[in-house]
Formats: structure tokens, sequence, C-alpha cells
């Protein structure tokens, strides 16, 4: 007999049918209970509360453990069984067997959303009882040809796939059609009682199945959630229930089965207007009593809304309800990742999310992943940098940002992994300095630890097969003491009072074992190495897992489709948006619904696009039917991941207008989310960096960390607000204590905070450190000539002679020793390309015009080279100035070289020389504006100090400061130029540029014939100075008042913590700053200086009494 009991949700079905069991078990009847896997638990409890004790007469379980159970007491079970893994393994492996024969899908073979379409399409042909011949027919039938070639071949890979599947494997599709025909010669389940609850429909294999229980059993009860007295159409939610309902009783009939239905004896309690709007939900009655069960409310953006949810259980729990009697659900949990946890948990309101994940998106699968690229193809720099950032490699954070620093810096790829590293850290720097060596040890150490376990398995899997390849891998994670990390993880978890994480990990342990089981079972003989990963991602895309439950007291949370069966006394229902629920109606898989229709018009049962749309309501009846106090529904005002226009408006979805228009009464609350209860700011980080939010939630987060007072939080809080928009209020929130002791400033972070203040405190405040590459830069470029000219110019009064003294010849070959002791000091051997070599040979023709030049200088000038690479810290005391509230600035730096002259009245004057790899204009401008101040800093430094020159302190006048181009230019013209124009261009290009003392004597010491050559002075007819930069003594007095009120300026602003991005566009500030993607600002607004005047206009300025020009505009 088959007896059916029919109702809503929430009728007493369930409670009907367990209550039968209870009857039939009194009597010692076998019953078998068959329920869907994610409700056995629930079926469990529920069926003990009515028995009282477990009895063995009761079988719970589900449709993919029925068969084993039967084969176990009547023979055939089998050894080599399949999972839903091995079946996608199986599938791609037919496909690329195959390949040659389609017409369509000849690349198709490894792309996992074919493969699950192709998989779904297989389920619903096996559903609908559909053979490859029946596809063959109507292919060739069809006039359109990529139609017919379409179903040819499916035809011929379905075929494939299901003769493979059955002669090799066992699965549990295959042993439910197996069972059956066993069931047709054996009566098992004769004088047995079957119970099916929780199904909305069945597949082909259960429906032969169940043909066999209602031909044995003495009777089969099922539930069907349909309402009263209604045959619903298509359009209907009810439809597929009804379809459901419809088949097996025409199954009953065929088998002569005598149907009954029966009435459920027990009716949940819930609110009137909660059973109305369940009962009505198609009928556009209105309900005009108390609908206090019914709450909707509108939120600003998903941060608000969650925010808004978690309020209102705790208000619920503070009334007495327990957090397992809530639910909170959406249509798309994937949109509130990182919002929701982070919120519950500062509202501590404990809660499991049941969403389904793939184990790809883990950690874990990262570190195997790039770990097998490097095993399987030539290693590559971002498969390092993967493994390296996974977290699974067993070295501490130190070592590996050590190790992925210099691989990054010398671009490490290929075999290079595979040998001890030689080149220098930090760069192309000839000099080995102690920490230098240190790094390179610690580096190469963390360098074996990583990649010997590779190298030995690279050698493994050579030419070897699915399953030796599998055993090396194995062999490699055993190497990797991966296992003993993921248990000591797993026990920190434990530890900390969170199973849920730790059982995570070992799921995911389980789903790559799993995995790699599926590939050798299904893989086992074949040689694919070529395809090994992807084959292997190709079986982990198709497991997914959920959270385990972590409490027995708290909130489940997760999508609307899985909802459990019991019924909670309160359900949240966020996301009721238009576009999302109800979801839009897209008929995606192999077939168009052009081409779906066509197949129905020859025949074939196939489902169309409304089938989605009844799908959705009926989701939002089941949830308007579980919950027995209240529901409340909310949405969001801006979304603009959701949005098609673009603009970022989110409306309320069509639900929301049908319950609205069932209850005249219901008000859309807008919560203030200002009264929502204080935050406990312990992972408000997360937040605050979501996508989703809105600038006014992000507002309202900083405000709230900042209120509370609690410094840590507000230091985290600056650094993200750094990374987050340059017009949050919190990126001024900057730790000023760090200067209690006073402000150290050098060349490199003046220069920073007067081109951006925001590039000084990405760079010297939050330590954010530019990508270093070993690409010989600029920079690099800088460091060799200055390298170079230092150990020339020193290594002068050891050869014995004097500097004229050399000849070109000695000159040049000194130099070339030099550029060779240099590359051989740097050790990066075959990764010197040719473009290196050339650059070098160029610097080494310029560093000998430079040093030719230098020898003529210093044979005629008076001014002598005293000091090289002078540091302004150790050798010669800072630059101190002192602001107004007693904070000390200290001006640090380096000097490329000091001249030193002494008159015949014993009074000496310094020159600061600043070697530079390209041509640098002095200009007065800058100086005016506070830019480009190093060298003066230098110059005033020795002159208020004193310099410290031969263990004596030597007062000094400043005579000047000069840059010094190290490399010579290529000319560009228009037009073709003689050798004489040539040369004549390129002198201009040599031309050396600064300021210097207005004094006739002093500049003749520099160069006697003031021609121009060395210094950019010259003398007119008249006798003249003709200079454009020239100061008097009392000139350079007052421009040393002004550069102390301009470090003044700066640092006073550096302390008060103004570090918002307001880059010098006159400067180009923006064009090179590696920063741009923290600051964000895309638009580079900021700071332009105008011109104030010819440069020697400003230097007149500082001739004239009064001291207005100190002040900055």
């Amino acid at each position: 007999m088959l007896k059916r009991i029919i109702g809503p949700i929430g009728y007493g079905k369930t409670y009907t049918m367990e209550s039968m069991i209870a009857q039939d078990l009194q009597k010692c009847k076998r019953v078998f209970y068959i329920v869907p896997e994610q409700h056995t638990v629930t079926a469990e409890r529920s069926v003990l509360s009515l028995t009282g004790e477990p009895t063995r007469f009761l079988e719970i379980i589900n449709f993919s453990r029925l068969p084993n159970l039967v084969f176990r007491e009547l023979g055939g079970l089998s050894v080599q069984y399949i999972d839903k893994v091995g079946k996608r393994l199986l599938l791609a492996s037919v496909l690329e067997e195959i390949k040659e024969h389609l017409h369509l899908y000849q690349n198709a073979s490894l792309k996992p959303d074919f493969i699950e379409m192709l998989q779904t399409l297989n389920d619903e042909f096996l559903t609908k009882q559909v053979t490859p011949k029946t596809l063959l027919t109507i292919g060739d039938n069809s006039p359109s040809v990529v139609f017919s070639d379409k179903l040819k071949d499916l035809a011929m890979i379905l075929a494939t796939y299901s003769h493979k599947l059955e002669s090799e494997f066992s699965d549990t599709t295959g042993d439910l059609y197996r069972l059956a025909e066993t069931l047709k010669v054996n009566s098992f389940f004769e004088q047995t009682c079957i119970y099916l609850d929780g199904f909305y429909s069945y597949t082909a294999p259960e429906y032969a199945l169940i043909r066999e229980l209602l031909n044995q059993a003495e009777k089969v009860v099922m539930t069907f959630e349909l309402p009263k007295d209604e045959i619903p159409d298509e359009s209907s939610p009810f439809f597929t229930l009804y379809r459901t309902m419809d088949t097996v009783t025409e199954l009953a009939r065929k088998a002569d089965v005598p149907v009954e239905d029966v009435t459920p004896a027990f009716s949940m309690e819930v609110h009137p207007s909660l059973r109305f709007i369940t009962e009505n939900l198609s009928t556009g009655q209105i309900y005009d009593k108390d609908g206090s069960a019914i709450h909707l409310f509108a939120s600003i953006d998903r941060y608000a809304e969650v925010k808004e949810v978690a309020r209102r259980i705790v208000s619920l729990v503070q009334e007495g309800a327990r957090y397992r009697d809530i639910r909170v659900f959406m249509r798309n949990p994937a949109d509130y990742q990182g919002i929701l946890e982070p919120v519950f948990n500062m509202y501590q309101i404990p809660c499991s999310f049941q969403t389904q994940r793939s184990p790809l998106s883990h950690p874990l699968s990262h570190f195997l992943f790039s770990s097998l690229d490097m095993i399987f193809h030539t290693p590559a720099l971002y498969a390092f940098q993967n493994l390296i950032k996974s977290g699974y490699t067993g070295i501490d954070a130190v070592s590996s940002f050590e190790i992925e620093s210099y691989a990054m810096t010398w671009r490490i790829s290929g075999s290079a992994y595979f040998s001890p590293f030689t080149m220098h850290p930090r760069g192309y720097f000839d000099i080995f300095e102690e920490r230098d060596a240190a790094f390179l040890e610690r580096v190469n150490s963390t360098r074996a630890q990583l990649m010997d376990p590779i190298e030995a398995c690279k050698i493994a899997i050579k030419g070897k097969t699915v399953k030796e390849t599998a055993i090396a891998v194995w062999q490699y994670i055993e190497d990797t003491g991966l296992f003993d990390l993921l248990m000591e993880e797993a026990e920190s978890y434990k530890q900390q009072g969170n199973y849920t994480l730790a059982g995570e990990l070992l799921t995911l342990w389980n789903a790559w074992i799993a995995a790699l089981d599926q590939m050798v079972l299904v893989l086992g003989e074949a040689v694919i190495q070529d395809r090994f990963i992807e084959y292997l991602r190709l079986a982990l895309s198709g497991i997914t897992f959920c959270k385990l439950p972590s409490s027995l007291d708290e909130v489940e949370v997760g999508e609307i489709g899985f909802i459990r069966s019991e019924h909670p006394d309160h359900l949240f229902l966020l996301g009721v948006n238009e576009g999302i629920f109800p979801a839009i109606s897209v008929q995606g898989g192999i077939f168009t619904p052009k081409e779906r229709i066509t197949l129905s018009e020859a025949g074939l049962d196939m489902e169309q696009g409304e089938f989605q749309d009844g799908d959705e309501w009926f989701k939002l009846y089941c949830a308007l039917s579980a919950p027995k106090k209240t529901i409340t529904l909310s949405y969001v005002t801006i979304d603009s991941s959701h949005n098609k226009l673009g603009d970022g408006v989110a409306y309320p979805s069509v639900f929301v207008d049908r319950i609205c228009s069932a209850f005249p009464f219901l008000v859309t609350e807008q919560p203030n989310p200002d009264e929502s209860i204080p935050l406990v700011p312990a992972e408000v980080m997360s937040l605050y960096r979501h996508p989703a939010l809105s600038p006014e939630s992000k507002q309202r987060i900083a405000d709230e960390i900042i209120a509370s007072k609690q410094e840590a939080y507000i230091h985290e809080l600056s650094l993200f607000s750094a990374l987050s928009t340059i017009n949050d209020a919190s990126c001024h929130i900057v730790d000023t204590s760090r200067f209690r002791d006073g402000i150290a400033l050098t060349q490199a972070r003046y220069d920073a905070y007067t081109k951006c203040p925001y590039s000084y405190y990405a760079k010297y405040l939050l330590g954010a450190s530019e990508e270093r590459k070993s690409d010989f830069g600029f920079t690099d470029v800088g460091n060799y000539l200055h390298r170079i000219l230092e150990v020339f110019m020193t290594s002068l009064p050891a050869s014995g002679k004097s500097f004229e003294a050399w000849t070109k010849e000695e000159i040049k070959k000194k130099l070339h020793t030099m550029a060779d002791d240099y590359l051989n000091s740097l050790h990066i051997g075959d990764r010197m390309s040719a473009r290196f070599k050339h650059l070098l040979t160029r610097l080494e023709k310029s560093l000998f015009l430079l040093i030719t030049q230098l020898q003529e200088e210093f044979s005629v000038g008076q001014f002598v080279p005293v000091k090289f690479e002078m540091e302004i810290k150790d050798e010669q005391p800072p630059y101190t100035i002192q602001l107004e509230d007693g904070t000390e600035v200290r001006f640090f730096g380096k000097i490329d070289r000091v001249d030193l002259f002494t008159d015949q009245n014993g009074e000496a004057f310094i020159r600061i020389a600043d070697y530079k790899s390209s041509v640098k204009t002095f200009s007065m401008h800058d100086i005016y504006y506070g830019f480009n101040i190093q060298l003066l800093v230098y110059l005033f430094a020795i002159w208020e100090k004193g310099f410290h020159f031969e263990d004596q302190t030597l007062p000094i006048v400043p005579a000047g400061v000069m840059y010094i181009p190290a490399t010579r230019e290529a000319v560009f013209t228009d037009h073709a130029l003689s050798r004489e124009e040539e040369m004549k261009e390129s002198k201009k290009k040599d031309q050396r540029d600064g300021l210097f003392l207005k004094d006739e004597t002093i500049l003749k010491a520099m160069e006697p014939s003031l021609a121009g050559k060395f210094i950019p002075v010259t003398l007119k007819p008249s006798g003249e100075l003709d200079g454009k930069k020239l100061a008097t003594a009392a000139a350079f007095g007052k421009l040393k008042k002004h550069i102390e009120h301009t470090i003044k300026q700066i640092a006073g602003e550096i302390k008060a913590g103004n570090m918002e991005a307001n880059p010098n566009i006159s400067a180009f500030a923006c064009d090179y700053c590696p920063y741009i993607p923290m600051c964000k600002n895309t638009e580079q607004k900021g700071r332009y200086f105008k011109r104030i005047g010819k440069e020697e206009d400003i230097l007149k300025q500082l001739e004239q009494e009064g001291e207005s020009w100190l002040v900055l505009n």
C-alpha cells in the first residue's frame, strides 16, 4: 500500500509519519526510514523522543547507503567504488580519449565548468530516461548542423562514459539500479514498512527502486509538501512537488498497489499571520489582523543590514530566546562573507555558517598547488611566492619575507632555485658586509628547506604513471611535515575553543587524500604528467564542505535552499533585493533555451526557464513556513555588485511587494545605525576593508574604534585606512609618540614628505617597502658611479704620485680593473645580460671622461678634495634645529665630496660637490619652496658646527654647492649636426650647476680662468662676474635662515601627523610613486607651485634688507 501524507509545511506531516513509525515498532515490524543525508541526525532524535529507546527494528538511512546495507546481506559489494569526484575524472578522461572524434568539444576535457554542466545534464537525462541513442536520432533529424553536432558529441561522450562506468566501477546511481534489479529476484523488503520524508523530487534510479519497494513492502509511506486541494500549473511554486507525487502515484497504480491519503494528525503552533502568508502566498488575499510576527527593514548596505540583525538577535536573547531557536538565511551567502561572521563575533553571537565551500580556496590548497607547479613545471617566481605566502611551509614569517624579497630582487626562476644563491641580497652592490653574508646564509638555509623536497619529487615523477606520481606526491607531503603542521594548527584551534576550524582542517586534508585516491582509481596506469595538476584541480573542484556546528546553542546561518526540517522560533531573511532573491532566471548549461524547446518538441521532458522562477517562489514559501513566532525580511538600498546600471542603487524585490500587499499595515523600518549597541573592536579591520561597505558605514566603524580609546586598534585602523581611501578622516590617525625624542630627517625622508606627505607616511611610518628588482636602474647606476669614484679617488695617495701625474692610459687601465673587480664581487655569473655588459662599458667610458675632467680641474684650481662619502652623522655632526615646543630636528646625510680651500689669511672655504647620474639643475625656485635643499643643508651643517678635519675643527666660510654630471647624455636634435656642433651641445649637457659665493678670489680658486668650464661662472669684458647663481656671504646667511624656517615647517607638519595624499604635482610626484595603489589618488589632485621669477631675481631679493622672503607661499 502507498500512503500519501499531504499538506503544507508546518502541518505535522513528519510528526504524523514518525508516530506511525512508533506504532509499527511497537508491533516489532521492521522499519526503514529513508531521509536526505542532512536530515539523518534530526530524524534519529525525533523518533527516539517518541519511542523512548533505540530499537533494532528501525533503520534510519539515506538512498546512497541503502544499497550497501542490502548488499551486505545479499552479496554484491563492489571494490572499485567511484564517488562523484571519480566521476568527474572519468568524464574528463573520456573527453580526452575521444576528443579527435568530437566536433564541438575537442578542448573541453579539463574545464571544470563544462564537466559540471555535463554531469548535471547526464543526471537530468538519467532522471528523464534519455538515452544516447535518442540524442543521435534527434541529431540526425535536426536541420541545424551545430545542434546536430552537439547532440552527436553528447551521445558519444555519454555512451562512452556510461559504458566505462558500468563495466569498470560501481557508484551510487549504479548501485540503486543494481539494487532495483536485485529486488526483482530477492524479497528483501517483504513484510517491512518503508517511510520516505524530506524529499521534493527523485532521480530515475530512485524511482526505479521505489517501484520495487511498492511491490514488496507491506506499506510505503511518503510525505508531500503540497497545499490542500490544489493542482498547480507549471508556473506554481509547487509544480515540481505535484509532479513528483503524480509520478509516484502512477508507479503504484501500475503495480496495482492501493493508494491512501492520510490527514496529518498535528499542526504546528505558529503565529496566525505566518500561517496566513503560507496559505495565501499566491492568492492575493489581504490580512487585516495582528501582523506583529512579520517585520521588514531597509539598510544602507550589507554591513548596516547585518549589524541591525545582530542587534535584534541580542534583543531576542535578552527577552528569553535561545540562539538555537534563531535562523539567518540569505539567497547568496557569498555576498555576506567577511561581514556576517565578524559582526556576529563582535556581538558575541555564536553562529554556524552553513555554506558550501571549495577546498581550492583554502591556503592549504594554495601551498600544495604551488608546490606541484614547481614540481611539474619549470619553477617560476609567482609559484614560489604563492608557496611562501600559503602559510604551510613550516618556515617562520621573517625567513619567508627574507627569501621572497631576495627572489623578487633577482627575479629568480628555473633551475636557480635548486642551487645555492650567491648574488648580493641588496642588488648590485660590490661590498659584502657581515649583515649581507648572514642574510645570504639564512636565505640559503630556507631555500634548502623549501626546495630539497621539491627537487626530490621532481626527480621521482619523471616518466611515471598516475599511481606512481601520486605516491611521489604523497612522499613530498610527508617530507614537508604538512600533516604535523595541520595537526598542530588544529590543536591550537581546539585550545582556543574553536572546534569548527579544527574540524575544517581535517575535512580539507581528507578532501586532498580522497582526490588522490580517486585519481589512482580512475587514471592509475595512465601517464599524464603534463596534465596531472589539471586533473587534480578538476577533482577538488567537485568537492564542497560546510562548517560543522561548534555548539549546541548557536544561530544557524546559511543559504535559503538548505533550510533544515526543524522549525525555529525566529527567522531572518537577508538580501531580499531585486536580482538577488528571486534570482534572475538564466537558463544556463549546455543547451540554450531554444534548444531545450526543440528537445521538448521532439518528445523529451526537458525543464524550461519557468521552472527556476517556480523554484524561487518555493524557496520563499519554505522560508515563510519555517518560523513559529517571527520572520524578519531585510534589503539594502546601496549595492554596486548587483546593480546593472552601475549607480549603486538597490531596490526591494517582488517578494517584498507581495508581502507588503498582503499586509497593508507593514511598515518598512529604517534603523538608525547609531542606535546599535557599541561594538567591541576585536575584528573590525576585516569589516573596514570590506568592499561592500558604503563610506558612511566605514566612517561609523572608524568613529567607534576611535571612541573605544584602545591604542592598538586605533593604530591598526590608521594602517588600514591608509590602504583604503584618501578621503577617510582616519587617514590622519598617526602615532606621534614616536617623535617624542626628536625628529630625524635625511635627504630621502625630507624629499619624500615635500613631494607628498602620504608617500612619507607609507614608506617611513607604515614601513611599506617598494618592490626591489635587480634591473640595474637609476639607483644602481648612481651607486656604481659613486663607488668607483670613491675607490679611485681615495686610492690616489697610495699610488705614490699626484693625481695630475696619472696618464690617460693609466686612468683607463685602473678603471677597467676596478670595473672587473666590481663585476666579480656581484657573484651574478651567467645572470649577466648583454644589456648589462653594454651599460657597464658605457659607464666606464663616462667615468673616464669625468675623471680626466676632474684631473684637469684640480691641476689648475686651488680647491682640494679632502673628503669622500662623508657622513653627516659620525664624521660630521648633524644639522640641528629646535621647534617652538622644544623638539629637536636632526638632519643626517652623506656628502659625495667635500672640497677645501685655505686662502692666504688662513681662512677655510668649503665647497660641496654631488655627483649625478644625469643632468641636475640647481633651481632657486626649488629652494624657495623648500625642495632639493640637501646640499645647502650639508653646507650649513659644516658652517654651523665647523669642519672636522685632521683631528681639528675648522671654522669655515661657505664657498658653494654644485652638481656634477657623472655620465654623458646623448644629444638629440631635429637636424644633422657637424662634429663641432655635436661637441658644443654635448658640453652643454656636461655643464655643472650650483650656487657659488660671489667672490672673485674664491671663484678663481675654483677655476682661475673663469671660462665657465668647471663652474657656470665667467667674466664679462667689463671685468664683472657673469653668473646667474651667485650669492654674497650675507645672502648665504639669509638663505640659511630660510632653510631653517622651511625645515621647521616640514618637521612641524610631520609631528602634527599631517599625512594626507597632497602631492607636488609640479614636480610630477605621482608619476613614478610606488604608493599610488595605496593612496588611490588616481586623479592626481595636489599642490602646484608656480615659478615666481628669474633665478637672478630671487637672488637679488636675498641681497635686500628684511626677511619678507622667508615667508613661504
